[in-house]
This record gives C-alpha cells, structure tokens and sequence, in this order.
C-alpha cells in the first residue's frame, strides 16, 4: 500500500487535477477501509 501512496503523490505532483482527484478519492475509500476493519476488531473483542 505504501507504493501505491507514493505512485499517487507523483501523479499529483505531475499538475494533473483529475488525477489528483482520483488520488484523493482512493486514499480516502482506503482509510475508510481500514476504519472500519478496527470497528469490526473492536466489536469482535467485546
């Protein structure tokens, strides 16, 4: 995952706003993702 960050960052460091975009979109459904795997482990733990 860190690599696709990374591949992300250069996309937007190229000036391309819809790629930007694009980037902001996949990280955030990413750390939505992952929010939602720690409620599902908490609630597990109960």
């Amino acid at each position: 995952m860190p690599s696709d960050v990374r591949k992300l960052s250069r996309r937007i460091d190229q000036g391309d706003p819809g790629e930007a975009l694009e980037a902001i979109v996949a990280i955030r459904r990413r750390l939505d993702i992952l929010e939602a795997g720690q409620v599902d482990a908490a609630l597990q733990d109960r």
